[in-house]
C-alpha cells in the first residue's frame, strides 16, 4: 500500500545528509554530580601561585573570596586586583574556569565574557577586575579565575564562590534533558513499549532540586494504579505503512540483482489471546538510584543539584504461544510515587508483554567502519545510509558500497524467529550473493543471529550528484513484527574515469565556439614546454588506459613533439610535454594557436562496449620575446570564473592581532565577470551543513585554533609547514613529517571515520541527525579524542558532546533569535544551554583508562551517556586539565568561523543582463542599475585608474562588488575559556562591499562611505575609517611586522610603504591592504587592482560589522549599547581563473607558478624532522608563507621545549595568535 510520503522523504534525507551517527551506548557507570561545593570547601586550600616561587613578582589581592548569598536571579560582585611587580611588561590572560555558570567579568565598557586575552599591563602597575555572578540557580556555585602571563613561567589560580537561596521546589523530567531547562517537559509517564518476557529494558529520569534549600526524596514506591492507561504497543496503527516507488533499475552489464530463493512463502503469525494467569503488573518493574544501583531511602539533593533514578521493566509472563501463533499484547501498568520532603509526585508506568516470543534486533556495519549501529524497529524512520558512491560520467559504474545487517532473535523462548527478506528488484540496491544466505527463511534461534550483506551500486544512463532511495523488507514470526521496512538511502557523485590536465587546469573533452583554453605565452626563439596531464581514475584490474595525441591546425606556432602516446595503469597519471615555438615571423604580442586531439582506450572497452570521449582542445596563446609568464597576456577575464582566495586576514575590533589563516588555505568563489559593460556579480557560497566539509575549497571558513581547544594552551595550529590543518593540501604525503611522539602512527575507528594520531585534529564533519519523538534533528558535536602520551594507541577518553541543533526547517539564524526570545540577550549559560540542549542528545564519554579530575571520576570501561549534567561536570573538569593538550596526544574537531555569501544578481535594467547566467539575474526590479546603493553582490569591473595620477591601466580591472550580504557564526565547538559569554556561540548578519579600491577614497573626498555597505554606514565615523598613521591601530594592524605588513598581489617591491628618505608613499597600495592618504598622516583599508599581466591577482578588502547582541555573542563580536557594530575588515588576496569552480578549476589551483620554498628553511625544517629531505615535494608550493607564518608552525611532542633557527622562530612549542 502506497502512503504519502512527504514527511518520511525529509526525514530520510536529512538522515542521508548527516555523517554516520553515533551508535546507542546501554552501559553507564557514572556518579551523579554534586555541582555545588559545600559552605565548609576551604577557599583557601585551592589558592595557587606558581610566578612567586619561580622568582617573578606577580600577585592578587585578594587570594581568594566568598562573594556571599544573594536571591534568585539578583546579581554579586566582587573585584580583585592583579599586581605586576615582575620588572617587565606583560601579557596577561585570564580566565574564569569552573563548574558553574554564572560567573563572568565585567568589562570597562560594560561587557561581560569569562575570557580576558592580551591585557597589557606595565612592569609596577596594577589593574582592578570586576567579577560579575549572574544568579540563575540555587545553590552554592564555585569557580577560580586562571591568570597566565605570555611567555612567562607561572600561573594564578584564584578561588571563589557564591550563593543563591530561596524557596523551596522541584522538578521530574526525564534524565536526557538539563535541569536547568525552562521548557523541559514534566515527566508523568513512562511507556516501556512492548518487552518479551525474560527480556528487560531501562528508562531513567530526574529529580532537579530548583529551589534554594536541601530537599530529601524520602522514597520511591510501586504500587498498583487504576488510570486505564495502556502502552502505546497495544495499538494496532502504531506504526505507518509506507513503500517507496522506485522507477531506477541495476544495468545488469554491471551490476545484476540477486534475492535468496525461499523454500516455503511467509505467512504472518496468528494473533491469540492469552486466557493464563497474569502476575502481578507492578512486580514487572523495579526503580534503583542510578549511580549505585541501591534502594531510595532519604536522599538528601541539594540546591541547584538533582538525583537520578532507572526504572526497569522485566515482565516474567511463563506463557509462550504454539508454533504460528503470537499472544497479543498484554497491559502491564503500575504507579511509581515519588516521595519527597515538599511532597509526593506519581508517575504512570506502562509497559506490554506477550510472554516469550522471539524478537527481532537489526544492526549494520557500514563498509569501512569498526562502528556497529543499531536500527530503531519501533521507529518510522530506521534508515542506513550506504555513503557516496563515485559513478563515471564517461565509463562503466566501478564504485559499489556495501553494508552488512546482522539479523539477531534477542527475544525469549523456545521458538526460532523465522526471517523472509523481501524481493529487491528495481532501484540500485541489491543483495550480495555468497553473503547472503542462499534460502528463506532465515531460521534464528534464541540468542543467535545471521548476517546479510546489500550493496549500493547506482547504474545511472544519465550520470549527476543526487540520492538514491530503496527500501527493505523483513517479514518475521517476531513479537515486533510482522514486518519491518528500512529505508536504504545512497549519494551518487559525478566523476571521470580520465582527466586531462595542462597544469592545475582541467580540459574539457569539447568546448563551445569561439572557446579556447590559454596557455599565456609561447617564448620566441626558444620555444615553451608545457606539460600535461593523463589521469585513470578506473580501478579495474587490468584496465589500462592508452591515450594518443595529436598537434594540428597550428597558426603561428610549431609543436615538438607534435604527437605520441602515453600508458596508464588504473589509479596512476602520466604526463607528456610538449614544446611550443613561434614560427620565425611571430614578434610580441602575435596570438598563436592550435588544436590538441586525444584519444582515450581502456584496455577493457570492448567487454562493456563503451568508447572513451574524444578530447579536441583549441589552443592559445601569445608570441613573447621573455617567455615569462606572470599570469596573462593583459586581457581581461570574462563571463564566469573563479576568484581563488589563498589567504584571509580578519581585522576584529578587540582582539589583539588580525585574524588569519594558515598557509595552504584555498578558497573558490564563483563570479561573472563582464568586461564590455565593465561590471561583476559574485556567486553563492553556501554552507550545507549536513555535509563533511574539510578539503572543500567551496566553503567559506576561516580556521579559529582558539576555538577548536579545550583548555586554552597549545591551540592545535600546523607543524607541518606545507598543509593546513585538515590535510587540504594538495600533497598525497602531507602528514610526513608532522606531529612528534610516540602516538604519531596510531590510527583510530572513530564514529565511522579513521583517525591519524600524527594529525593535528580531527576533520569537522557538519551535523549528525538523530531521530526523536518522529522528527530528525540535525545535531552539531564536538567530536574528541585523547590518545595516551605514550605506548598503546587506544584512546584514553573519547566522546562528543552537542553544541548546537536545527530541527527540520529551522535555520541558524531563526535560532538564535529563539535564544533571543526564550532567554533575552542577557540570559545565563545554563538558559542558554536548555534551549540549544548542550551536552544532550548522543553525546557522550567513554573512558578506557581510569580518570579523576575535579568532580569528574570514573573508572576503565565507565560510559555517561544520556545525562547532560554528568557530562558537562567532566567537560569544565577537562577544562582545568594541563594534560587534556595537543602535546599529551588530545585530539579536537576543528572549529570554524562560517561564512555563508549571498548570490548576487544583476539588475535587470543593466546593459547585457540577458547574456548572464540565469542564477546572476535578479529575480525582481529592486535593484537599479542606476542605483549602486540598491545593488546586492554586484558592482563595478573597470580599468584601474591611478588613485593619485588618474592614469588608465587597461591591463589590470579594479574590482567592487556592493552590498554584499553575508552571515557569520560558530556553532560547533565553543564549550571553552575563549568563547566566555554566556550564550557561547555566535551569529550575525554581515554587510560588506568588497573592493579593490581604498574605502575612504581619500580623506578630502565627501563619499567617504561609498564603498561601504549601505547596511553598515551608521556603523562607521570618519575616523573609523581613517586611522592615524603613528597610532597604536595602525602600528598593530598595518605598518609593523605581522601578516598585514607583507600583504600584497604584486611584488616584493611593493611591500615598502615609505620611500628611501622616509617618506611615505600617499595614495600608493604599497603593503597592499591599507593606502596612505595624501596628507600622509593617515591610513585606510585598500586593496589591490587585479593585474592581468601579472598572475591575474588582485587583493580584496572590505569593512563589515557583526552585531552580536550581548550574551549571544563574544565582547569582540558584540554591537555597542546604541546598537553600533563591532568592526571587521576583511582582506582577500585572491587571483582569476577561467571557468567555474570544481568543474574547470583544480581544487589545488594557486595564485602563483609553483616554484620551491627557500632551501635555507628546507634544510631546517629537514634537521627538526618537519620534512624527510629538502627535495621533499611538499615544498614545492604554488601561494606565498610569510616571516609570520613561519612563526606560527608548532612542535607540540616536544612541548614545553622549542628551539630557534637564526633569528627566525620556525617552530614554536604552543600555536598563538588568530
Amino acid at each position: 500500500m502506497i502512503q504519502k510520503i512527504t514527511k518520511i522523504w525529509i526525514i530520510v534525507i536529512a538522515l542521508f545528509l548527516a555523517a554516520c551517527g553515533g551508535g546507542e551506548n546501554n552501559s553507564t557507570s557514572d556518579i551523579a554530580p554534586s555541582i555545588s561545593p559545600t559552605d565548609s570547601d576551604d577557599l583557601a586550600s585551592l589558592v595557587v601561585n606558581t610566578f612567586v616561587p619561580n622568582g617573578i613578582n606577580i600577585t592578587v589581592d585578594p587570594t581568594y573570596f566568598d562573594m556571599g548569598v544573594t536571591s534568585l536571579d539578583d546579581k554579586l560582585t566582587q573585584t580583585f586586583i592583579l599586581y605586576n611587580n615582575s620588572g617587565e611588561d606583560k601579557y596577561f590572560t585570564l580566565t574564569i574556569n569552573g563548574t558553574a555558570g554564572g560567573f563572568r567579568f565585567r568589562t570597562e565598557d560594560g561587557d561581560r565574557t569569562a575570557y580576558y586575552p592580551n591585557y597589557f599591563i606595565t612592569s609596577g602597575s596594577s589593574q582592578e577586575f570586576t567579577i560579575e555572578f549572574d544568579a540563575s540557580l540555587m545553590g552554592t556555585r564555585q569557580a577560580k579565575v586562571v591568570i597566565t602571563a605570555l611567555n612567562t613561567n607561572g600561573t594564578i589560580e584564584l578561588p571563589f564562590r557564591a550563593s543563591v537561596t530561596g524557596g523551596e521546589d522541584f522538578s521530574v523530567i526525564p534524565s536526557s534533558y538539563l535541569c536547568s531547562g525552562e521548557s523541559n517537559p514534566t515527566l508523568t509517564e513512562i511507556d516501556f513499549l512492548k518487552v518479551a518476557s525474560g527480556r528487560s529494558k531501562t528508562q531513567s529520569f530526574k529529580i532537579c532540586n530548583t529551589g534554594g534549600e536541601d530537599i530529601i526524596v524520602n522514597r520511591l514506591a510501586l504500587t498498583s494504579t487504576s488510570s486505564g492507561l495502556q502502552s502505546a504497543s497495544l495499538s494496532s496503527d502504531l506504526f505507518e505503512e509506507f513503500a517507496w516507488e522506485v522507477e531506477n533499475t541495476l544495468n545488469s552489464a554491471y551490476f545484476d540483482y540477486y534475492n535468496p530463493s525461499s523454500l516455503r512463502s511467509f505467512t504472518e503469525p496468528t494473533l491469540i489471546p492469552y486466557t493464563g494467569t497474569i502476575p502481578d503488573p507492578v512486580t514487572a518493574f523495579g526503580v534503583v538510584e542510578h549511580s549505585t544501583g541501591g534502594a531510595i531511602e532519604n536522599i538528601i539533593v541539594a540546591s541547584g543539584s538533582y538525583a537520578r533514578f532507572d526504572v526497569e521493566f522485566a515482565p516474567t509472563l511463563e506463557a509462550e504461544a504454539p508454533e504460528g501463533q503470537l499472544y497479543e499484547p498484554i497491559n502491564y501498568a503500575a504507579k511509581l510515587q515519588v516521595e519527597t520532603s515538599l511532597g509526593p509526585v506519581d508517575i504512570e508506568l506502562m509497559g506490554a508483554t506477550s510472554g516469550k516470543e522471539p524478537v527481532l534486533e537489526i544492526t549494520y556495519l557500514p563498509e569501512g567502519s569498526t562502528t556497529t549501529y543499531t536500527l530503531d524497529t519501533e521507529s518510522l524512520d530506521a534508515a542506513i545510509n550506504f555513503g557516496t558512491s563515485s559513478i563515471f560520467e564517461d565509463w562503466i559504474t566501478e564504485d559499489s558500497r556495501e553494508v552488512t545487517l546482522t539479523l539477531s532473535n534477542v527475544g525469549s523462548g523456545s521458538k526460532n524467529l523465522d526471517v523472509w527478506l523481501s524481493e529487491i528488484t528495481s532501484g540500485y540496491f541489491t543483495y550480495v550473493e555468497g553473503s547472503t544466505p542462499t534460502l528463506l527463511p532465515l531460521e534464528i534461534a534464541t540468542g543467535r543471529s545471521e548476517q546479510i550483506t546489500l550493496t549500493y551500486a547506482p547504474t545511472p544512463e544519465e550520470v549527476s550528484s543526487t540520492y538514491d532511495l530503496g527500501q527493505l523488507t523483513l517479514m518475521h514470526t517476531g513479537g515486533n513484527g510482522p514486518q519491518n521496512r528500512v529505508t536504504l538511502v545512497g549519494e551518487q557523485d559525478a566523476s571521470t574515469a580520465v582527466e586531462v590536465y595542462q597544469g592545475v587546469i582541467r580540459l574539457k573533452s569539447s568546448y563551445e565556439e569561439g572557446k579556447t583554453q590559454n596557455l599565456c605565452v609561447f617564448q620566441i626563439g626558444t620555444g615553451t614546454t608545457k606539460e600535461f596531464t593523463i589521469k585513470n581514475n578506473s580501478s579495474l584490474s587490468g584496465n589500462t588506459l592508452t591515450t594518443s595525441w595529436s598537434l594540428g591546425d597550428t597558426v603561428g606556432v610549431s609543436a615538438s613533439p607534435s604527437s605520441g602516446s602515453v600508458s596508464v595503469e588504473p589509479g596512476q597519471e602520466s604526463t607528456f610535454s610538449v614544446t611550443f615555438t613561434p614560427t620565425g615571423s611571430a614578434v610580441d604580442g602575435d596570438v598563436l594557436t592550435a588544436t590538441l586531439s586525444i584519444e582515450n582506450h581502456f584496455a577493457l572497452e570492448s567487454q562493456y562496449g563503451i568508447t572513451l570521449p574524444t578530447y579536441t582542445v583549441p589552443l592559445k596563446a601569445t608570441a613573447s620575446t621573455t617567455g615569462i609568464c606572470t599570469g596573462g597576456d593583459g586581457t581581461p577575464t570574462t563571463e564566469m570564473a573563479t576568484m581563488v582566495v589563498d589567504r584571509i586576514t580578519m581585522i576584529l575590533a578587540g582582539v589583539a592581532m588580525p585574524a588569519t589563516n594558515p598557509t595552504a588555505f584555498k578558497l573558490q568563489i564563483p563570479v561573472y565577470l563582464d568586461s564590455t559593460n565593465n561590471y561583476a556579480a559574485i556567486g553563492e557560497v553556501p554552507y550545507d551543513y549536513t555535509q563533511q566539509s574539510s578539503s572543500n575549497v567551496s566553503i567559506f571558513r576561516p580556521y579559529n585554533h582558539e576555538g577548536s581547544n579545550i583548555t586554552g594552551d597549545c591551540y592545535p595550529l600546523p607543524d607541518n609547514p606545507y598543509a593546513t590543518e585538515d590535510g587540504m593540501s594538495w600533497h598525497a604525503n602531507r602528514r610526513t613529517g608532522s606531529w612528534f611522539g610516540p602516538a604519531r602512527e596510531c590510527t583510530y575507528e572513530f564514529e565511522g571515520r579513521t583517525l591519524y594520531g600524527n594529525e593535528v585534529g580531527i576533520p569537522e564533519n557538519g551535523a549528525q541527525v538523530v531521530s526523536e519523538n518522529g522528527e530528525n534533528i540535525s545535531v552539531f558535536y564536538h567530536e574528541f579524542v585523547k590518545f595516551p602520551a605514550e605506548g598503546s594507541c587506544t584512546p584514553e577518553i573519547e566522546g562528543k558532546i552537542a553544541t548546537f541543533h536545527l530541527k527540520p526547517g529551522e535555520t541558524i539564524p531563526g535560532k538564535f533569535q529563539e535564544m533571543e526570545d526564550k532567554a533575552g540577550i542577557d540570559g545565563s549559560q545554563e538558559e542558554y544551554e536548555a534551549i540549544n540542549r548542550t551536552y544532550q542528545f548522543d553525546s557522550y564519554l567513554q573512558f578506557n583508562s581510569d580518570y579523576a579530575s575535579g568532580d569528574c571520576v570514573h573508572s576503565a570501561g565507565d560510559t555517561v551517556s544520556g545525562d547532560p549534567e554528568a557530562i558537562k561536570v567532566c567537560w569544565e573538569a577537562f577544562k582545568n586539565d594541563s594534560s587534556l593538550i595537543p602535546a599529551m596526544g588530545m585530539r579536537e574537531e576543528y572549529a570554524y568561523f562560517f561564512f555563508v555569501v549571498e548570490q548576487g544578481c544583476i539588475p535587470q535594467n543593466a546593459p547585457g543582463v540577458a547574456n548572464a547566467p540565469a542564477a546572476y539575474q535578479c529575480s525582481d526590479a529592486t535593484p537599479d542599475w542606476n542605483d549602486k546603493d540598491t545593488w546586492t553582490g554586484f558592482g563595478e569591473y573597470e580599468s584601474y585608474a591611478d588613485p593619485k595620477t588618474g592614469d588608465i591601466d587597461d591591463t589590470k580591472r579594479s574590482f567592487t562588488v556592493r552590498n554584499v550580504h553575508l552571515q557569520g557564526f560558530f556553532v560547533t565547538h565553543s564549550l571553552n575559556s575563549f568563547y566566555g559569554h554566556s550564550g557561547k556561540l555566535l551569529y550575525s548578519d554581515l554587510y560588506a562591499t568588497l573592493t579593490t579600491k581604498a574605502v575612504g577614497g581619500d580623506n578630502s573626498s565627501d563619499d567617504w562611505q561609498d564603498l561601504i555597505a549601505v547596511n553598515n554606514r551608521s556603523d562607521f565615523e570618519e575616523d573609523d575609517i581613517f586611522t592615524d598613521i603613528n597610532s597604536d591601530s595602525a602600528h598593530n594592524f598595518w605598518t609593523e611586522d605581522g601578516t598585514n605588513s607583507e600583504f600584497t598581489a604584486g611584488g616584493d617591491d611593493d611591500v615598502d610603504c615609505f620611500d628611501e628618505t622616509g617618506t611615505p608613499k600617499t595614495l600608493t597600495s604599497c603593503r597592499g591592504n591599507y593606502m596612505i592618504t595624501s596628507d600622509a598622516a593617515q591610513i585606510m583599508s585598500s586593496g589591490e587592482p587585479y593585474d592581468f599581466v601579472n598572475g591575474k591577482r588582485g587583493l580584496l578588502t572590505g569593512i563589515a560589522s557583526f552585531h552580536g547582541r550581548d550574551q549571544l555573542a563574544p565582547s569582540f563580536a558584540r554591537e555597542a549599547d546604541d546598537g553600533t557594530g563591532r568592526a571587521l575588515i576583511f582582506t582577500l588576496h585572491s587571483c582569476i581563473y577561467e571557468g567555474e569552480p570544481g568543474t574547470d578549476v583544480d581544487s589545488s589551483a594557486g595564485c602563483y607558478d609553483y616554484y620551491w620554498d627557500n632551501e635555507e628553511y628546507r634544510q631546517a625544517y629537514v634537521s627538526h624532522g618537519l620534512m624527510d629531505s629538502v627535495d621533499d615535494d611538499k615544498a614545492y608550493i604554488n601561494y606565498k608563507i610569510f616571516t609570520r607564518d613561519r612563526d606560527r608552525f608548532t612542535d607540540y611532542w616536544n612541548y614545553p621545549n622549542h628551539y630557534y633557527v637564526d633569528q627566525n622562530l620556525l617552530v614554536k612549542t604552543c600555536g598563538y595568535g588568530l
